[in-house]
């Protein structure tokens, strides 16, 4: 069975593919055929083929030069990041949730909160949603860069509800597929790009999950690759439903939630 782990990041294809952009590329000159017995007929002479075989020559110069400097690394790479931003500039900008039903904050989001604020500032936002097929979604977090129009769709997910021990954000066994997966693809299609959490790596290491949206984001605008070489977060095994009401039997999240917050998570016999 194929697995998924943490954290992990969804954005559209189209987004991603503007690292492999090429520019447009110019016509190359033609060759002039040699002389044939109907050009000498029409009257065609030598002189006439080498001037413009010559002519042709310069052509070809001035072809290789443009296509030198089209095809340098700076020129691609400022080619393939002009493309990103403005696709990035097609995208949505987050609505206020302002007057909408407020939804409960789980610990996770307590907890990470301060530390995204402290780490970004005004470019996180709390109370926001977007509607998409009638469905109106609520992120944990985004993080937006007004100027770039970035938009990052932050969630944490926990393996099961505090007070139920009801299995959530899990992976069908059968199909290998996430109950987030379609909200996700949903997400991405409006040019938004969502990253995944487990819970415990938002207490284990808060500080580099905050470094690891840093980094996302920098990779997003400066159309760098988002297979980040370095592991700044020790991964989680993403679960499936099964093993997520193991977990809540054992009370797994116990475990790593801070005594402060335990009152978030405390759930019933299950």
């Amino acid at each position: 069975m194929k697995t998924r782990s943490y954290p992990y990041i969804v954005a559209a294809t189209r987004l991603l593919n503007t690292a492999n952009l090429q520019p447009e590329l110019p016509t190359p000159p033609e060759h002039p055929n040699h002389l044939s017995i109907k050009d000498v007929e029409k009257g065609k002479t030598s002189v006439d083929y080498e001037q413009e075989l010559a002519f042709f020559q310069i052509q070809q110069e001035e072809y290789e030069l443009e296509l030198h400097e089209l095809l340098s690394r700076v020129n691609v790479k400022h080619y393939r990041q002009t493309a990103r931003l403005e696709l990035l500039q097609r995208a949505p900008k987050p609505l206020s949730a302002a007057g909408h039903v407020q939804r409960k904050r789980g610990a996770s989001e307590s907890f990470f909160c301060d530390i995204l604020k402290k780490k970004f500032a005004e470019k996180i936002l709390t109370n926001v949603f977007f509607v998409k097929h009638n469905s109106v979604f609520y992120p944990d977090f985004l993080y937006w860069d007004p100027d770039s129009n970035l938009t990052i769709d932050i969630e944490i997910d926990e393996p099961y509800v505090g007070y139920s021990g009801h299995a959530i954000h899990h992976l069908s066994s059968r199909t290998c597929t996430s109950v987030d997966d379609e909200r996700d693809a949903a997400i991405a299609s409006k040019l938004w790009v969502v990253v995944r959490f487990a819970e415990e790596q938002i207490f284990n290491h808060p500080a580099a999950c905050a470094e690891y949206i840093a980094r996302l984001a920098k990779s997003i605008i400066n159309n760098l690759s988002l297979n980040f070489t370095t592991q700044l977060v020790p991964r989680v095994q993403k679960w499936t439903e099964e093993e997520a009401a193991e977990m809540a039997r054992l009370r797994y999240r116990n475990q790593y939630v801070p005594n402060n917050l335990q009152g978030l998570i405390r759930i019933r016999e299950v």
